[in-house]
């Protein structure tokens, strides 16, 4: 771990962990970097310091946790910009708060979450890359790849997981949101449909997502009809 940057700059694009306020924003890339490297090597207070601050780049989750929705992310719009402004770039892209199993970009495409859970017993086990192309952004999935929409919002986001689902299948965590789309935009029929054939082959849903999918079985009535097997099995009915 100490061989290694929380935070780098990259073609005038600064990389992190998690996300940045302005007071570590100031502080700059090299400084968080050294003093987490002496944090953790022992050389500086590490309880009050860099690497629990839930305001560092190591913790924090401030912008990755706005809602896909316009009005939250233009209300944040202005934090952000002073954020890119104090760091000089147009584009901050961070890990450290799974996404729902893709790439979300935020605020023009100038803040990208890319973490989609790597890991199998945390996030699923979703492999997804970010790619940047001049002003292009694209997120590589096993199956294909997709062309990122500047800003992911309540218009697009459910066409954005659908894209998803066609190219990653597997992508458990994008197809229980992209359920949950079909009825958070009443479309209710093509939500039962798609969640009676992901029970189906059930088995891959990671242990975290269990009470997320009862929760959406319960809210779509489906137990109107027999139990699907995986119901049955993690749910309490």
């Amino acid at each position: 771990i100490l061989t290694h940057n929380v935070a780098v700059k990259v073609n005038g694009i600064v990389f992190s962990h998690a996300d940045w306020s302005e007071q570590w924003a100031a502080v700059g890339i090299e400084e968080v970097n050294r003093r987490v490297r002496a944090e953790l090597a022992g050389t500086a207070d590490l309880e009050e310091g860099v690497t629990f601050s839930v305001d560092s780049p190591v913790q924090n989750r401030r912008f990755s946790r706005v809602a896909l929705k316009r009005a939250d992310q233009e209300a944040a719009q202005a934090e952000v910009d002073r954020v890119l402004a104090t760091r000089e770039t147009t584009r901050i892209g961070v890990g450290h708060t799974t996404t729902r199993g893709g790439s979300e970009p935020r605020g023009g495409g100038n803040h990208l979450c890319v973490d989609a859970g790597m890991l199998g017993h945390y996030g699923g086990g979703q492999l997804v890359a970010l790619e940047i192309a001049g002003e292009t952004l694209r997120a590589i999935h096993p199956g294909g790849t997709i062309d990122l929409p500047e800003d992911l919002d309540e218009s697009n986001l459910l066409d954005y997981l659908v894209d998803i689902a066609a190219v990653d299948p597997e992508n458990v965590v994008a197809r229980i949101y992209m359920i949950d789309q079909y009825r958070v935009q009443g479309q209710l029929d093509a939500a039962r449909r798609t969640l009676e054939s992901f029970l189906q082959n059930a088995e891959a849903i990671p242990e975290r997502y269990t009470q997320s999918v009862c929760i959406l079985y319960d809210k779509l009535a489906s137990s109107a009809k027999e139990p699907a097997e995986w119901v049955t099995a993690n749910c309490n009915h």
